[in-house]
């Protein structure tokens, strides 16, 4: 489904006078998704993740500059053909739910996002009735504003807002920032279900219970770097490689692990 080789990422930033430098934010990035697979990209803050999921939407901003190649269903994809699909081939679930429109009902946000998604004009309505069920919004949610909802509803209403137009790919930013461990592992079981119906997953998290519970490959970043994929296996027991090692040290980490060890800086 979306294949990435190579992938790096150049800040352009005056130097003074006329002259420029480079500040690479993002390098050696490689991974292939699969339709009905979830590969979670796990990283500290700074390691590069959300850097790389406005690369593969083709938002990278003003000043930044995309080397490698990223292929959808084996094609390469230019940035234009990428913001292009964002909607339709394409969800995005944000992490900031600041990206809900506090003016609008969530019913009336759902029907928008659907109709963005190019659904015909007859579909929307059962399209968005499905989306409800899917995450289990009861039927009230749809007259509710965004300040109305509990967090974990949000989250809910942020995946049904990225999947009502059934994208083929989607990609998830931090959905568990500010949950207690049930919601958590509720999203966890909702990006589960969403790969059911073949949609392959991204999902960017610090969230290493999360990548555990939901992943398949877990592609790990630190410092801009990709050191690895790995897997659940390789996260318990560590490896020789640096993407098992660095994961196994991170899961030592976590406090029902008693907090063995932590991963130096």
């Amino acid at each position: 489904m979306m294949e990435v080789q190579g992938l790096c990422v150049d800040l352009v930033l005056p130097a003074g006078g006329f002259r420029m430098r480079r500040m690479p934010t993002l390098q050696h990035v490689r991974f292939t998704v699969s339709p009905g697979q979830i590969l979670a990209v796990l990283g500290e803050s700074g390691a590069g993740k959300s850097v790389l999921l406005l690369a593969l939407m083709g938002l990278l901003p003003p000043g930044a500059r995309r080397h490698g190649t990223i292929r959808l269903d084996g094609q390469p994809a230019t940035d234009a053909q990428l913001r292009a699909a964002c909607g339709r081939m394409i969800g995005f679930a944000p992490q900031s739910l600041s990206h809900l429109d506090p003016t609008a009902s969530i019913g009336r946000q759902i029907t928008w996002a659907a109709r963005r998604a190019g659904l015909p004009r007859g579909a929307v309505r059962d399209a968005v009735a499905r989306s409800f069920d899917r995450f289990a919004l009861p039927a009230g949610t749809a007259d509710l504003f965004p300040h109305q909802l509990s967090g974990g509803m949000a989250r809910r209403v942020l995946l049904s807002l990225a999947t009502v137009g059934r994208p083929r790919l989607l990609l998830v930013d931090e959905p568990t920032a500010g949950l207690d461990s049930a919601n958590a592992a509720r999203v966890a079981d909702d990006l589960a279900r969403i790969t059911r119906d073949g949609v392959a997953v991204i999902v960017v998290t610090h969230d290493l219970p999360l990548a555990l519970r939901c992943a398949g490959p877990i592609a790990l970043m630190r410092h801009g770097r990709m050191l690895g994929l790995t897997d659940g296996h390789g996260v318990r027991t560590g490896g020789a490689d640096p993407a098992s090692a660095y994961a196994h040290a991170l899961f030592r980490a976590l406090p029902e692990q008693g907090m063995q060890e932590a991963p130096h800086a």
